[in-house]
């Protein structure tokens, strides 16, 4: 044995060398048995080609047979275009497609097509705002209800909390709110027609007092002859008729009145009971990749949609409890009735409650001029505490809007839509600020 250059002997370069055989030998065995893998594939994807052009033609054989017999068969006694039979053959129906596969696509970009697309769009656009103006009451309906369903909801939300059911939450707000206006109702109706019985007949001796004992009264009695035509007028027979002519009238707008309010609350308990369906309905409209975002700012402008209704109750009970003691102290009579219809006139933003106060001094003025004068007084100080301490601290805490933003809205609201625009227009506004920040700006910011 010798060594070589490196010392490597030659029994250690045969041992490289014959594995070196054995490796490309190894090498050629798995080409061969690649190839040969290849060429099976090879020969079974010409196998499938030529099944599946076997059961291509096989299928158009068995399709074409059976149109042809039925084609022939309803030459003399039937209809080929009605049979249902002959109709799922040709259009190939399966279980995938259990009423046929579509077919090619037309060609809607011809001009002609253009042209009946776009006057379609248009006709469809004038019936839908012809159907809107002729809705409307119904739809300002269903506005409303949804409007007081989205303040509602947190408070069904928090009964759930308590461990009670949804229906069983929203029965006990729909009893409570039944039983609140039933009771408001009795509190105002019967004071209200005393109060107007004791004016029809005592107005004359009301207005003879006081020119007896007041001397304003009584400089303009002598200019207008006040007391005269006051008399003439309580024992005219046409006035009679005509006052009731008007009660029958205002009987007609109050059951009008209850309709709507019945309406509303029906459409009201119905959307809070229905209340995750219908805002998961909502929330599908969108593309699925933009839900979550879309779901969370929906859930942020229904917050704050609630927050304000909400609010707005608060601020009105304030008032109302305020009123009642105010006129408790001072003496004037039928505190509850007035206190409910400030109360609820304060729900109209802006100028509820100084309609309100209004007509609460003058109410006043009937009982003494001191009571009314303290009333305004009163008024005017509770106006300031409203207008810039409680009503900005509520809206901010529920529905963060600034006080500019609130003014503008509800007075855009209330020329739009009246009451109901004024009321809507807060959250919709809170609404339109929310998208403005988080989507539209952004979107003008990376650009």
């Amino acid at each position: 044995m010798t060594a070589g250059p490196g010392g490597e002997t030659t029994e250690d370069a045969a041992d490289r060398a014959e594995q070196a055989r054995d490796r490309a030998e190894q090498a050629e065995r798995g080409a061969e048995e690649a190839e040969a893998a290849a060429e099976e594939a090879e020969r079974g994807a010409e196998e499938a080609e030529r099944g599946a052009e076997r059961a291509e033609q096989g299928s158009q054989d068995g399709r074409a047979a059976p149109v042809e017999e039925l084609i022939e068969k309803y030459e003399d006694d039937g209809d080929p275009l009605l049979d249902t039979t002959m109709h799922e053959i040709v259009a190939e129906v399966d279980e995938q497609h259990p009423f046929g596969v579509p077919g090619p696509p037309m060609n809607f970009r011809t001009p002609f097509w253009m042209a009946i697309s776009a006057s379609f769009g248009v006709l469809l656009v004038l019936l839908a705002a012809q159907s809107v103006v002729k809705a409307r009451s119904v739809l300002v309906l269903i506005a409303v209800s949804a409007f007081l369903a989205i303040g509602l909801n947190p408070m069904v939300e928090w009964l759930q909390t308590h461990g009670i059911g949804r229906r069983a939450a929203v029965a006990l707000i729909s009893l409570g709110f039944l039983l609140f206006f039933a009771g408001a109702g009795l509190a105002v109706a019967q004071p209200i027609a005393n109060q107007g019985s004791q004016l029809a007949n005592g107005l004359p001796a009301e207005a003879q007092h006081l020119r007896d004992t007041n001397k304003t009264f009584r400089d303009l009695d002598k200019r207008f002859q006040l007391v005269d035509k006051i008399n003439t007028a309580a024992n005219d027979s046409n006035l009679k008729s005509k006052v009731t002519n008007g009660v029958i009238g205002a009987a007609g707008v109050a059951v009008n009145a209850l309709f709507n309010f019945f309406t509303i609350l029906i459409l009201t308990l119905y959307f809070l009971a229905n209340y995750p369906s219908l805002k998961r309905t909502a929330w599908r409209i969108a593309p699925r990749s933009r839900r979550p975002r879309v779901g969370l700012l929906g859930d942020e402008i229904l917050r704050r949609v609630g927050g304000y209704v909400l609010g707005n109750l608060v601020t009105s009970i304030v008032i109302g409890v305020v009123t009642f003691v105010f006129l408790l102290i001072i003496g004037v009579p039928n505190a509850a009735p007035i206190a409910l219809f400030v109360a609820i006139f304060d729900i109209i933003p802006l100028v509820g409650a100084t309609i309100a106060g209004i007509v609460t001094v003058i109410i006043a003025l009937f009982h003494s001029l001191p009571a009314a004068i303290a009333t305004a007084i009163f008024y005017v100080l509770y106006q300031q505490f409203e207008n810039y301490v409680l009503v900005p601290r509520v809206m901010k805490r529920t529905v963060d809007v600034s006080p500019l933003t609130t003014i503008i809205a509800a007075l855009l609201g209330g020329a739009l839509l009246g009451i109901v625009g004024a009321l809507v227009a807060i959250p919709i506004a809170a609404a339109v600020q929310l998208i403005t920040v988080e989507v539209l700006a952004p979107r003008q910011d990376s650009r």
